[in-house]
């Protein structure tokens, strides 16, 4: 990789102008402080320092250049904060000479980036011509406003086997390339046809902006109701939000997001004001999904349905991120209703009531397990999340919550802990529970990193 390539984007752009599009940063001797937007902080623990360059967090010693900010910031590998960062700054980066296979794949990521760009402008078109009427009155019926569809890029996929197939075909790409780009689909005899056909499309984009999948929505009779894109070299579906590039910014203000199931639950949110939400993808949450949003915010508020499998998917979604050290909330819908159904029923009013009956993550849990298992099930689910738990900080956190939750006495609870797995704890080689340090401790001398940040 061209390192005086690399001098050059970190020279050209200013840190302090890049951390400030996440985090409120205020002057104080000569750098910048804000809170991090790396843990669970609302006091400003992150120094920035553009004359040096460098960013340091006196709470999780979190640290690094710009590049390094960015990256992490937006859940990227290294080269592609750089090249995303580089274009920004309109450095060249020049080919890699010594691996042609990684150069192919770039070649490759980037045509089909540009296939996705002509597919959206290609379903966009179609959303406003009389073909697309049938999704322009879906739309109408669910109350969306046209600058939510704007904002979303929302289009329409015709009815028709080869529609996109012939529009790519006609941009210079082979039937081929749009299968492997997730746009067409090859059936056992080898036949090519449009993937998505007779759908509203929803665009899903990355953190840069650029269109990497779709989903679908059935507009007439047909089945399945939703489809998604399948991976691909430029998208896989258990890393993305639907909607996370357009909440981010309002995100960083708010330290929260929230986080609901379908595509219409976070068009309404957003119509509605509620400009930091997103949705997860057609799948079960996933540790990657929830490692994004904690570079955004520093509490994430469920909105599921309030049917079983809503409440459900809450249970698991709750764990996964209280065991990432993020602050969670469950909000509780109506049996029956969704988001979306609330907000067009009952406006902001309805749904904030929601929003402050909303339950603790770990509350939640508990109260879930307490209605619907057996104690012996709920001891052995609080046993096993407190094992998950990889940080001796949250450990010492959710341990009296875990008690609580419960209702036993704590001697109890440390008992089953220190039975795990019939006696083979021991090669654990876990610290004793009394001895757990508080949460953002570390082991490491801050004296000695004070030298980064201010010197």
């Amino acid at each position: 990789m061209n390192s005086q390539a690399i001098q050059a984007v970190k020279a050209k752009l200013v840190l302090s102008d890049v951390v400030r599009r996440y985090v409120d940063l205020r002057p104080v001797s000569g750098r910048f402080m804000g809170a991090c937007p790396f843990h669970q902080e609302t006091k400003p623990s992150m120094s920035v320092n553009d004359e040096e360059g460098f960013f340091y967090c006196f709470g999780c010693q979190a640290s690094g250049d710009v590049i390094d900010f960015y990256k992490r910031i937006n859940g990227l590998e290294f080269r592609e904060a750089l090249e995303q960062l580089a274009a920004e700054a309109g450095v060249e980066l020049g080919a890699e000479r010594d691996d042609p296979e990684a150069r192919e794949q770039q070649r490759r990521k980037k045509v089909f980036l540009d296939m996705h760009d002509q597919a959206r402008d290609f379903f966009r078109h179609n959303l406003g011509r009389q073909e697309g009427r049938p999704a322009r009155e879906y739309l109408k019926r669910r109350g969306i406003e046209p600058r939510i569809v704007e904002a979303f890029g929302l289009g329409y996929s015709p009815d028709d086997w080869h529609g996109l197939d012939t529009f790519l075909q006609g941009k210079g790409h082979t039937p081929d390339q749009g299968v492997l780009a997730g746009l067409l689909s090859k059936n056992e005899k080898g036949n090519i046809y449009d993937r998505f056909r007779g759908r509203l499309i929803f665009p899903i984009q990355n953190l840069s902006g650029r269109v990497i999948a779709f989903g679908g929505r059935i507009i007439s009779e047909g089945e399945p109701k939703y489809l998604n894109s399948s991976d691909t070299p430029i998208y896989k579906k258990g890393e993305h939000l639907y909607g996370l590039y357009q909440a981010r910014s309002t995100m960083t203000r708010s330290k929260r997001a929230l986080l609901t199931e379908g595509y219409m639950d976070v068009l309404s949110l957003h119509q509605f004001g509620y400009t930091d939400a997103c949705g997860v993808l057609g799948t079960a949450l996933t540790g990657e999904q929830v490692r994004r949003l904690a570079g955004f915010c520093s509490r994430v508020d469920l909105v599921f349905d309030g049917d079983n499998a809503g409440r459900k998917a809450a249970l698991k979604s709750s764990e996964m991120i209280l065991l990432s050290g993020v602050a969670c909330r469950v909000v509780l819908l109506p049996e029956g209703e969704d988001v979306d159904s609330v907000l067009q029923k009952e406006g902001t009013e309805g749904f904030e009531k929601c929003l402050k009956a909303a339950k603790e993550g770990l509350a939640f849990c508990m109260d879930t397990l307490r209605e619907n298992f057996a104690p012996r099930e709920t001891m052995g689910w609080a046993k096993g999340f407190f094992e998950k738990l990889a940080d001796d900080g949250l450990r010492a956190y959710y341990l009296p919550r875990l008690v609580a939750g419960l209702g036993v006495a704590e001697t109890e609870l440390r008992q089953a802990l220190g039975a795990g797995q019939g006696g083979r704890d021991t090669a654990r080689e876990r610290k004793p529970l009394a001895a757990v340090r508080p949460v953002g401790r570390d082991d490491k001398d801050d004296r000695y990193f004070l030298r980064f940040p201010i010197q």
